[in-house]
């Protein structure tokens, strides 16, 4: 059986949840297994290079989602998780965890803190965008509000939400 098929990953979901405690260790290291090359895809998309500090707390993100997925009720446990794992880079890249870390070390001696490190910058960056693209930025990615959602509270089209969206993150892209 191919390891990556979409039945072979429900198969060794319901072996977690139903299996003895070594049936569930190994289950639990294959899954991790099957999904460590999206994480590092997930990895070079977000930051362009392999940590493998970024690579265990993915792990650790992995293995939470797994034990708090309800296999009982859903079927589809690979697309729940390539969805919540692009969720969990996103955050990290908007969080800039490792400028943050970076920063704050730089910044030791003027007693800033790491958080306003992080809120000048995206002060800065959200400075950038014009008002609907702040808005997008503001409500769908750092406060995890659906962009339908979003796009309803600015009555646009959820197509043109998106689209603005992009040329937010595209202008982001470009002044990290």
């Amino acid at each position: 059986m191919w390891k990556n098929e979409y039945s072979y990953v429900e198969n060794l979901v319901k072996i977690f949840f139903e299996g003895d405690e070594y049936a569930k260790d190994e289950a639990l290291s294959e899954i991790i297994e099957c999904f460590k090359p999206l994480i590092v895809k997930l990895m070079f998309r977000y930051f362009s290079v392999y940590d493998e500090d970024i690579m265990q707390s993915a792990i650790v993100e992995l293995i939470e989602r797994t034990v708090s997925y309800d296999y009982l009720h859903y079927n589809r446990f690979a697309g729940y998780i390539k969805r919540f794992m692009e969720l969990y880079f996103k955050r990290m890249y908007f969080n800039n965890i490792n400028s943050c870390e970076i920063i704050c070390d730089d910044m030791y001696m003027s007693e800033m803190s790491c958080n306003d490190v992080y809120s000048v910058e995206v002060d800065s960056m959200m400075s950038m965008l014009s008002d609907s693209q702040r808005y997008i930025i503001k409500n769908n990615v750092l406060e995890n509000k659906k962009l339908q959602e979003v796009a309803i509270d600015m009555k646009i089209s959820y197509v043109y939400a998106k689209k603005i969206k992009k040329s937010a993150l595209d202008v982001m892209r470009k002044n990290i």
